[in-house]
């Protein structure tokens, strides 16, 4: 049996913008499906019409699926974590969800850093799976010039999705990391990075002008293989080298310009009052649709 799904209603429109932006997705096989699922939103309520870049990990986008859908498939070479794999070790990390060793293509989301990207001039990029039910655009909204935007893994702010927690960056950190390791971190990132805020790296823009700034790329790469310890895998780089090091994020607000909310993990998340997909703009856990 076919169940329509009503449309939520329509917010204003964004104002128009003339940069040039690319959405991106990152999936391997048995990632596709939920990347078919994020595809078919980002055409369809999120209204995007403009270039939509996928890059496929280990296997090639059906034929079809890139014609229907208008996606232009891109391919890198792996990222090489041979030295990352090495020191930790087949067991990986004690007490983890052992992500190092079971969702090594999350590190391939590095590669949305790559030079290649120059060509735009904004980056919008989604977590395969994401429910992306109002328009992509949105997105564009806010000034991000020279910065890269990104939810705070904390919250947001009191007062608005409701209170934040206690989330720092010692959350990425290996606790039972050497004491010569961690000393190496300091030296490479400073006294106080383990009490920085970090964002969570599901949803993102861009400003690729950053790209100019550093190798950003390959040094996500060598902190990677340099410090063994990041157990949210890319996650954990991307703050350390964007966050902490070039001080480039900022948090993403909870609302868009029309007051929707802008992203949720879970429509469970707000607990004050009941929530459904309708009353947000981006859902990375969807449940009510």
């Amino acid at each position: 049996m076919t169940i329509n799904i009503p449309s939520p209603p329509s917010s204003p429109s964004p104002p128009s913008s003339p940069l040039r932006s690319v959405v991106v997705l990152v999936t391997d096989q048995n990632y596709f499906p939920r990347a078919e699922t994020t595809t078919r939103d980002i055409r369809g309520r999120g209204q995007w019409t403009g270039d939509f870049v996928i890059i496929s990990v280990g296997f090639d986008l059906p034929i079809e699926f890139k014609d229907l859908y208008r996606i232009q498939e891109k391919k890198f070479a792996n990222i090489d974590l041979t030295q990352l794999m090495q020191k930790i070790g087949p067991r990986g990390f004690d007490e983890t969800d052992h992500r190092e060793l079971n969702k090594t293509t999350q590190w391939e989301k590095i590669h949305v850093f790559d030079p290649w990207f120059l060509q735009w001039e904004r980056v919008i990029y989604f977590d395969a799976g994401f429910r992306v039910v109002d328009r992509v655009d949105y997105m564009l909204e806010r000034d991000s010039t020279g910065i890269i935007i990104a939810p705070n893994d904390a919250g947001f702010p009191d007062g608005d999705r409701g209170p934040k927690t206690d989330s720092r960056f010692r959350r990425l950190v290996y606790p039972k990391a050497t004491v010569d390791m961690m000393v190496e971190l300091y030296d490479e990132y400073g006294p106080d990075f383990m009490d920085a805020e970090y964002f969570c790296n599901c949803i993102w823009i861009y400003d690729t002008a950053i790209l100019k700034i550093a190798d950003i790329k390959n040094e996500m790469i060598e902190s990677a293989n340099k410090f063994p310890i990041w157990v949210s895998n890319e996650m954990g780089v991307m703050n350390a080298v964007l966050n902490v090091k070039l001080g480039l994020w900022r948090q993403m607000e909870s609302r868009n310009l029309a007051n929707k909310y802008l992203y949720a993990w879970t429509e469970g998340t707000l607990a004050s009052h009941r929530t459904t997909w309708c009353d947000y703009c981006y859902i990375k856990y969807a449940s009510s649709i």
